[in-house]
């Protein structure tokens, strides 16, 4: 079976009420992305726990349990919650850090991987607004749930 994999990039912490429209959005988009033969979904463990990636993989791992899809988590190897995102997700993907290796290019390491990116970036993040027109640039479908 060949991979059809999503991620997921997003703003480090909402207020509830903001996390709550982004999880109704996302449920929606993952359902879909389901329903359409996406098979793998990769979230970003570099800010730790209680990031919204991490809600929204915790999430995703619930949706999925009685599919045939995974989900990745990519972090820095130093990232102190190792033991927890482990939990969490399928699998952790660890980068170290060097000259190359920061949030940006985990970014663009999750995008080159994906078909499908999933953002939510309002328009205060010039660093991620960037990583969109990364994903743009690549030819990726992209949805930006902030809009």
């Amino acid at each position: 079976m060949t991979n059809k994999v999503c991620c997921f990039i997003g703003e480090k912490i909402l207020g509830c009420k903001e996390q709550k429209t982004l999880f109704e959005l996302f449920q929606k988009q993952i359902k879909a992305l389901v329903d359409d033969g996406y098979n793998e979904f990769i979230f970003d463990g570099h800010f730790g726990i209680f990031n919204n990636e991490i809600f929204a993989g915790v999430f995703t791992q619930k949706y999925l349990l009685d599919k045939d899809a995974k989900t990745v988590c990519y972090a820095m190897s130093d990232n102190k919650y190792l033991d927890e995102l482990r939990t969490i997700y399928d699998e952790v993907v660890l980068f170290e850090h060097e000259k190359n290796h920061n949030t940006v290019s985990i970014n663009h390491a999750m995008i080159d991987k994906s078909h499908y990116c999933i953002f939510y970036v309002d328009n205060k993040s010039a660093k991620l607004k960037k990583t969109i027109e990364y994903a743009i640039k690549n030819g990726k479908r992209i949805v930006n749930l902030a809009l």
